[in-house]
């Protein structure tokens, strides 16, 4: 899991799944933020990862 120190100095783990071979990550739901807040600041960071990755697809089950 990799972590991410955002403009706030708090702490964000970058969510994490399984890579397919279509250059795709799906989810680990185990590893969601507990709060809304904190769900759209972990999705942020995490997008902001995987296009400089270049993912191609993103599944999240919710």
């Amino acid at each position: 899991m990799t972590h991410i120190e955002n403009h706030e100095d708090i702490e964000i783990k970058l969510l994490t799944g399984h890579s397919d071979i279509y250059s795709g990550v799906t989810i680990d739901k185990k590893l969601l933020a507990k709060t809304s807040t904190q769900f759209e600041r972990q999705l942020e960071q995490s997008l902001e990862a995987w296009r400089q990755e270049k993912r191609r697809g993103i599944w999240l089950s919710i």
